[in-house]
């Protein structure tokens, strides 16, 4: 939908750091600020639309001078940490290794963050308190936008329904 925004530039970027070898994807991902260095040069803000991968923002930021916002739909490091002590921990230095590399990217993008888009207040409490952000820092730059649907706006409507029809929505 690029074609339809004024002055908003959207670039899927997967195809060109996908690999046959899943570690080599993580690699081609700290070289894609250079990969793209034309198209970063020629925009103020770059937004993340979640944590996972906003190291390749944090990268940009630090090369090219761009502020950045980084938008968490869950907050990861608590949810890998829950999911961990859930299912127990089979494979204690793989976790290990998993949360301090989680840590550190959320840590560098909190910090590097010129704005932050949380949509839960425990994810907000949780970042403050674990990265120790000041709390003028957390009433600036840190903002609570829920994931919802305004459902006086968006109901089911009376229409007749049609069988053997399908629909998927994913990541609207």
């Amino acid at each position: 939908y690029s074609d339809r925004l004024i002055c908003i530039h959207s670039t899927a970027v997967f195809d060109s750091i996908t690999s046959r070898i899943p570690k080599f994807h993580f690699i081609k991902s700290l070289l894609l600020p250079i990969r793209l260095k034309k198209l970063l040069n020629d925009v103020d803000i770059i937004k993340t639309n979640q944590i996972r991968g906003s190291w390749i923002a944090c990268i940009a930021k630090i090369l090219f001078r761009k502020k950045i916002i980084i938008r968490g739909g869950y907050e990861w490091l608590s949810r890998y940490r829950d999911f961990a002590n859930k299912n127990g921990i089979k494979l204690y230095l793989k976790y290990l290794i998993n949360y301090i590399w989680i840590f550190l990217n959320e840590l560098f993008a909190f910090r590097l963050a010129d704005g932050i888009i949380l949509t839960n207040k425990e994810d907000i409490s949780f970042i403050v308190k674990c990265f120790k952000l000041k709390k003028k820092y957390k009433n600036r730059k840190i903002k609570f936008i829920v994931n919802s649907v305004d459902t006086d706006l968006f109901k089911p409507l009376s229409v007749l329904k049609k069988e053997k029809h399908i629909i998927f929505i994913g990541n609207l």
